[in-house]
């Protein structure tokens, strides 16, 4: 489920549809995402650095489901450019998590497997 909010932009139908198209890769590839309550905020600030450019500022906040409380941000003076590294970091950062949860699993697995493995061996060494 995703929701946008435009906070100082004019709402426009082609933000809305490039960014629907990107989180919907980044679903694909992360089906559990797709569960989630996604919100994703679209600012444009005037940049402090580059007087005559404008900043677009893009934010995106899991709000319910397995990743609730992750939230990721970025800026570009490009907004095209801006909602890419988002999706590049959001895509990091699942695969992150996953491989973590993987190690975990296997960790978990090997340690289960070590304990049988000294149970067989307690009891092949005490009948001897």
């Amino acid at each position: 489920m995703l929701k946008i909010k435009f906070q100082k932009i004019e709402k426009s139908q082609l933000v809305v549809d490039a960014v629907e198209e990107k989180i919907l890769e980044v679903t694909s590839r992360f089906p559990k995402l797709s569960k989630c309550q996604i919100d994703i905020s679209l600012f444009l600030e005037n940049s402090s650095a580059l007087p005559s450019s404008d900043l677009f500022i893009l934010k995106l906040q899991v709000m319910s489901g397995l990743y609730e409380g992750v939230l990721i941000s970025k800026e570009h003076c490009n907004f095209y450019s801006a909602l890419n590294e988002l999706c590049e970091e959001v895509l990091n950062f699942l695969e992150k998590v996953e491989a973590k949860a993987k190690t975990k699993v296997n960790t978990k697995t090997k340690m289960i497997d070590f304990s049988k493995d000294l149970k067989i061996y307690r009891s092949t060494s005490l009948n001897k």
